[in-house]
């Protein structure tokens, strides 16, 4: 059984539970309750998705192999703050576009998928590359936050609801 597997697995016992609880009133239905349940089954699902999301990044690192490249531009993306909603800022991100040389010799470029609001590299800069020997396109910057941002964001994202719902539950058992 994989991981993921294992995880929906649980997720849907826990939502049967819960559904199983509050439809024969034992499990309290007042909001902290329902509130509780929600980001608890919110935090669990974000979590899911970062242990799916580590277990593919390593995965996907094991059949890698590194190498170096240079920044040769950024490619520039408008974007839209949409926290604030009364003033909405446009500003630009820049995503690096690197080129390197595969094991076979092949010139390769690609634009990172992680940016930024001001260039992290100068062009001209030589960054660490990994790349699939088979599939050069799939090269992303060696870099922690290129790698490791969608994991890190699901568990520190998932691990807050989760503690949240904990608060919730346990000001409901408090008499």
């Amino acid at each position: 059984m994989t991981i993921l597997t294992f995880c929906l697995t649980l997720d849907a016992l826990l939502l049967l539970a819960g559904v199983y609880g509050f439809s024969t009133g034992s499990l309290s239905s007042t909001p902290p309750t329902i509130l509780s349940a929600v980001f608890g089954f919110i935090g669990l699902n974000m979590l899911t998705g970062s242990l799916y999301s580590y277990h593919k990044t390593r995965t996907w690192l094991a059949d890698t192999v590194r190498t170096s490249g240079e920044v040769i531009a950024h490619e520039g993306r408008e974007s839209t703050d949409s926290f604030n909603r009364e003033t909405k800022r446009e500003y630009t991100v820049y995503y690096p576009v690197v080129r390197y040389r595969t094991q076979t010799g092949q010139t390769v470029s690609f634009t990172s998928s992680v940016g930024s609001s001001t260039p992290d590299h100068q062009v001209g800069e030589e960054v660490g590359v990994r790349y699939v020997p088979n599939d050069p396109g799939s090269a992303r910057v060696d870099e922690f936050f290129s790698l490791w941002l969608v994991p890190l964001v699901l568990t520190c994202l998932g691990a807050g609801m989760i503690i949240a719902s904990l608060g919730l539950s346990c000001e409901c058992l408090a008499p």
